[in-house]
Parts: C-alpha cells; structure tokens; sequence
C-alpha cells in the first residue's frame, strides 16, 4: 500500500491529518534507517481493533512464547 492508498483508507476510519502525516512521516523515518516498518495495512488494522497489541500478537503468533522478552 502507498502512502496516498494510506492516506484515502485511514481517512475513511476517521483519522485526522496529523496522525496520518505522523504515520507515513514515521514509515519514511524507519525505511531511511534501514529498519522494515510495519505495513500500512497492519497500522490501519491497529486503528481498526483500537489495539496495537492485538494486531501484534495476530503478526506474530507463529513466534515462541516469551520471543519478545527481555533475558
């Protein structure tokens, strides 16, 4: 998904500008900082399930219990 396909959906969900502009800003912060962002889909989801952690365990239910733990 483009940032303008972004953008159109996440408007349709009620987002307001700044929080739009602050998701596709943070998406072009971590691509130039080498780091794999996650998907626009997976963001609207979020906003969708009012729950990051959901959409997070539903990403990463193939992971072994306790994967993201601090040792």
């Amino acid at each position: 998904m483009t940032a303008s396909e972004f953008r159109t959906a996440a408007k349709k969900l009620g987002m307001r500008d700044h929080e739009i502009d602050m998701q596709i800003a943070l998406q072009e912060k971590f691509r130039r900082e080498g780091i794999t962002p996650i998907p626009y889909e997976m963001a609207l989801a979020a906003r969708q399930k009012k729950s990051c952690m959901e959409v997070f365990d539903l990403i990463n239910v193939d992971k072994p219990q306790g994967a993201f733990s601090e040792a």
